[in-house]
């Protein structure tokens, strides 16, 4: 697995706020490399973002809460740099309607955490191939799923042009 980083392998915005994120919250990315990647399909394609099917809803959840709160507090940074903040009320009200959605997603990515500990007995693998092999993802599952979803979103991207 090369070494994934939100400036290089995010998607658009993960690489526009990566360093600013990285500088602010430093153990975001070591999470999102070490926990979030090898959820989805990038090993096989680094431009493929995609979670893999098969990943069970407790980390699929946990993947897209932790997404969510990232989305969210970019944008909220967003709004308080733009020069328009203080002449638009609408921004205001997305400002903090934003904020709530960082602390709703924050529980839930808190609550999939839990879970997720709970049910692998709070054991920490650090080496990423022994982890996926104790709790049973095979190789050759994960290259079905992310042949599978490639296949699928570019015959949606196919749909949807012509």
């Amino acid at each position: 697995m090369p070494e994934w980083n939100l400036s290089e392998h995010g998607d658009n915005e993960e690489q526009r706020w990566g360093l600013e994120i990285v500088r602010l919250f430093p153990n975001y990315e070591v999470f999102w490399s070490e926990h979030v990647v090898p959820l989805t399909c990038r090993e096989l394609n680094p431009s493929n973002i995609r979670l893999r099917p098969s990943v069970p809803k407790h980390f699929s959840i946990l993947a897209s809460s932790h997404y969510a709160v990232f989305k969210h507090l970019a944008r909220s940074h967003n709004i308080l740099a733009s020069s328009r903040l203080s002449a638009s009320g609408s921004l205001v009200y997305e400002f903090y309607g934003r904020l709530w959605s960082v602390q709703d997603r924050t529980k839930k990515f808190h609550n999939a955490t839990n879970e997720i500990l709970d049910r692998y007995d709070r054991a920490y693998i650090p080496d990423l191939e022994a982890r996926l092999r104790r709790f049973g993802d095979s190789d050759l599952s994960r290259e079905y799923d992310c042949k599978l979803t490639s296949q699928l979103s570019g015959f949606v991207a196919s749909q949807l042009s012509g």
